[in-house]
């Protein structure tokens, strides 16, 4: 049980006061739920040249100069509009479509959507963007999409926007032109400034504009000090977290009636107001010395997902080997498992689920999962939906931590040479 002093130090850490501010929503756009569907959705709206936010074609316009402004600064080489070519011309017939089916050839159904697709019939143009927000998009898949559009609309010039907060994010695929977000932000500043617009266009605005002015402000940067914040907080309030543990095992009613809540009520408001992100905290503090032990080891290349009773861990590079990625069915996988008590063991095991694997690549994902087995474990089935590749158990944080390491190392490495031998034969 957590003493009042305990609590006050909690209360007063510049750890836990830094990590709210960062988690505080402040604007009514932040306390919606922003999913990639939804910020599609407003750059659908901004880009339609009929909307009332009475911006008319001035957004598209925007993005097609910073396009060729990028292609021409990167050295690109793409075949894009240039400036005299823009201003010469109307584009108040686009045509937006947001979360659009593209149909490469191989996909099977409705096909993948992509975030925005914009149409210009009168100047035969579509520039498709991929709008980077939360999820990787691997290149694969990107080239998929460029397949597709290319087979739809084989008169047109066609364009290839990867939009990201982070400007250091690149596409990996040579026909996607990077972009940013500063530009959206200077092309609303400007219109704000204007006097010509409603005012429920500007309220609309305004908040998009923040919202993008944040993302910009903590791309790359928020993870990684949310992280530390969170393995300060572990380090220094065990006392005070596990009164949080057993606030997430009980109903509200029960807690109510609990004689300790008096000494504990400034920790039950917190949790309640911030379950989720208590919850988050609690699962990272279970796992926080596995989980850092790797990012220092990986860093950006590194994709974790915590759970109360184990981490699973993978790098990014590895979605190449997803049918799907956006159904995140992680296909080869590192798992530190410390049970739902946390008693201070581990138990690591890595392995390769096939139940979502790419087919063209499966039969290489199958040599490497054969070549990376343990010895000492039976050869699985031919066609067995998963492959055990090896397991530690009973292992010390530490220890685990360092496990995790070795086989991520050890698996990227057999991953990568069974890649590049079959894209030589």
């Amino acid at each position: 049980m957590a003493t009042k002093a305990q609590i006050d130090l909690f209360l007063s850490d510049p750890s836990y006061l830094a990590l709210i501010g960062l988690e505080r929503e402040h604007r009514l756009l932040f306390i919606t739920d922003l999913t990639e569907t939804r910020i599609s959705a407003f750059l659908g709206w901004l880009f339609r040249p009929q909307e009332g936010h009475g911006i008319g074609d001035q957004a598209f316009r925007e993005l097609l100069l910073n396009v060729w402004r990028t292609n021409l600064r990167e050295e690109l080489g793409h075949d894009v509009l240039a400036p005299r070519d823009i201003l010469g011309k109307t584009f108040r017939d686009l045509l937006v479509h947001t979360e659009y089916r593209v149909h490469s050839g191989k996909d099977a159904g409705k096909g993948r959507p992509i975030d925005l697709l914009l149409v210009s019939r009168q100047n035969k143009l579509v520039v498709a963007i991929e709008n980077k927000f939360g999820s990787a998009v691997h290149s694969d898949q990107l080239t998929a999409y460029r397949n597709g559009i290319a087979k739809a609309f084989p008169s047109y010039r066609q364009t290839y926007v990867y939009l990201d907060s982070n400007e250091e994010n690149k596409p990996g695929n040579d026909y996607w032109i990077p972009l940013g977000y500063q530009w959206m932000i200077d092309l609303i500043s400007t219109h704000q400034k204007s006097g010509l617009l409603s005012d429920r266009s500007l309220d609309a605005l305004d908040q998009f504009k923040d919202y993008l002015t944040e993302d910009l402000a903590l791309s790359g940067k928020r993870e990684e000090e949310k992280d530390t914040l969170i393995e300060s907080i572990a380090r220094g309030h065990d006392s005070v977290l596990d009164v949080f543990r057993n606030y997430r095992k009980e109903r509200i009613s029960d807690l109510l009636e609990d004689p300790s809540v008096t000494i504990h009520e400034p920790l039950l408001i917190e949790y309640q107001q911030r379950r989720g992100l208590w919850n988050d905290v609690l699962d990272q503090a279970r796992h926080v010395g596995v989980v850092q032990a790797a990012k220092r080891a990986f860093g950006a290349q590194l994709e974790v997902a915590t759970g109360p009773a184990e981490v699973r861990l993978r790098l990014k590079s590895w979605a190449r080997f997803e049918a799907d990625p956006d159904k995140n069915k992680w296909v080869p996988r590192v798992v530190a498992w410390s049970g739902r008590e946390g008693k201070g063991k581990y138990n690591v095991w890595s392995f390769a689920n096939f139940r979502g694997v790419n087919p063209d690549v499966e039969t290489g994902v199958r040599a490497a999962a054969l070549q990376l087995r343990d010895s000492n474990l039976k050869k699985p089935p031919g066609a067995a939906q998963w492959v055990r590749l090896g397991l530690a158990e009973g292992l010390p944080i530490d220890r685990a931590g360092a496990h995790v390491v070795s086989e991520l190392m050890r698996m990227d490495k057999v991953l990568t040479a069974v890649e590049a031998d079959a894209a030589v034969s």
